[in-house]
């Protein structure tokens, strides 16, 4: 016990050092820019709608089409049009750096990852969160205002829905003329039709998105990112998929088994959380899950549908940064960060090595897509046909993992994590799995073990002799002996 109470109080003391020492750094280096929200004027803003679209003439007619509401949106917010269609919601895919391949266009349009796989060749039903009307196939419009979809983000009714399978277009039953005279701007569950239900449900794929948070707590909240070297998240996210669980293994191995009668099946665990789909396999869910931490510097790769395989598992996407990454020319450099990780097994072609963008989705049976028809190699060729890439008609199923940074869900002080959850040797501590640099309390440094153990000593020593002197000479001071003896 005395051991472990001298272990904190010295991990207390060295990290209360190295905050010393940061700050004084600090001073010297280019902090990056992170602007704070001013709480109190966003707080005393008044956020009453200008204007009342309702009374607008042009939202009074009746609309046969959603193509009709965007003319009429366009109206009168006429260059609107040309700046959506300039962003990555619009395009699905931006030009970023990633080393090793230059400056490359990336988004869903060429990135597989290992949940549903990828969006080419099943763009009819994977569009229903797009931002546009009518992508059914590689041959929409990008250029065509009118494709645009303002309802999506701009509805305050919460009743407009988009189509499952249905191209991006909103479901017969939704009003459009009642939805269009009642907009605003874009609030968390616009954003939330979306990123809340990627992957197939609700925070199965971020694992800190989901529809708790339409409803916050002082539990579920979100932090601005600052800090030295460690991300604010580290420490104020110590569990996610707090409310409902989020999906962590999906085995696309084991889709196609069909009951007794030939029909797909459906199996839930305790919880409600599927637990095996005949079109997509097995699954694992799991709520207050442990974050696995990172060294992230912002900047991230990823596996493009042309690429070949070079590890197991696969990286769907890599997460860059180190130890000695402390940024250049004012730049943040890494941060330890959390992270959810999702790991999956996937068809990939065993002669080409590269992973197989299956054709997963079509409305009719007998089309060859794996979710209506179950044929693994029939559903292979015609995705691998329609990316334009060759398929050898050889495939097996690969260990994939794709790395999900957490920004959500932050707990209250009282919650957060502890000096002793990293600075332990416990092979269970938070940061067991970084081993690229000596942290207090967890690891052993001769030179750092030797130099604390020879100041303890020394220190021993001074004391010691302190006390043995005033024991020889009665407690007179040693420097007033020779006076007295004058």
């Amino acid at each position: 016990m005395m051991k472990k109470f001298l272990a904190e109080i010295l991990t207390v003391c060295y990290v209360l050092f190295s905050f010393l020492v940061f700050s004084q750094e600090s001073e010297h280096e280019a902090r990056p820019d992170f602007p704070l929200i001013n709480y109190k004027m966003k707080a005393e803003r008044n956020t009453t709608p200008s204007v009342d679209h309702s009374k607008f003439p042009v939202l009074k007619k009746e609309f046969t089409n959603a193509h009709e509401v965007t003319a009429a949106c366009l109206s009168c917010h006429t260059n609107r049009g040309n700046e959506v269609m300039a962003t990555s919601h619009w395009l699905w895919q931006r030009e970023e750096e990633i080393p090793g391949k230059g400056k490359v266009w990336l988004g869903k349009r060429n990135v597989l990852n290992n949940f549903c796989i990828g969006t080419r060749s099943n763009e009819g039903t994977c569009t229903r969160c797009h931002i546009g009307y009518g992508w059914q196939d590689k041959n929409f419009d990008f250029t065509d205002p009118l494709n645009i979809d303002c309802l999506v983000c701009h509805d305050q009714t919460d009743h407009y829905r988009k189509e499952k399978g249905g191209a991006g277009y909103p479901k017969a039953e939704v009003d459009l003329n009642d939805v269009a005279r009642h907009v605003g701007k874009p609030g968390k569950a616009n954003c939330g039709v979306c990123h809340f239900w990627g992957g197939g449900g609700n925070n199965v794929k971020h694992g800190d998105l989901e529809i708790a948070l339409l409803d916050c707590n002082k539990k579920v909240t979100i932090l601005n990112v600052h800090g030295n070297r460690i991300a604010c998240q580290t420490c104020h996210i110590p569990v996610y998929a707090k409310v409902n669980g989020t999906k962590m293994i999906w085995d696309w191995s084991t889709a196609g088994r069909l009951d007794e009668d030939g029909h797909p099946m459906h199996e839930n665990d305790a919880d409600g959380n599927h637990n095996y789909l005949s079109i997509k396999g097995n699954f694992v869910f799991n709520d207050h899950a442990i974050p696995e931490y990172y060294w992230f510097n912002g900047k991230a790769g990823h596996y493009l549908i042309e690429d070949q395989i070079d590890t197991v598992p696969l990286q769907m996407n890599t997460l860059y940064g180190s130890y000695l990454d402390r940024g250049q020319q004012g730049g943040a450099g890494s941060k330890i960060w959390p992270v959810k990780v999702h790991r999956g097994r996937q068809p990939y072609d065993t002669e080409y090595n590269r992973l197989i963008q299956v054709k997963t989705w079509d409305k009719d049976p007998g089309s060859g897509a794996y979710w209506t028809d179950f044929d693994w190699q029939t559903a292979n060729a015609l995705g691998m046909e329609y990316v334009g890439l060759p398929y050898s008609g050889h495939f097996d199923f690969i260990e994939t993992e794709m790395y999900w940074p957490l920004n959500h869900m932050v707990s209250p002080a009282e919650e957060s994590l502890k000096c002793i959850d990293c600075h332990t040797r416990d092979s269970k501590g938070r940061l067991a799995q970084l081993t690229d640099f000596y942290l207090p309390g967890r690891d052993v440094n001769m030179g750092v073990e030797t130099a604390g153990v020879s100041f303890i000593l020394a220190a021993l020593i001074g004391v010691g002799f302190h006390a043995f002197c005033r024991l020889v000479f009665g407690g007179k001071c040693i420097t007033n002996l020779g006076k007295e003896e004058e």
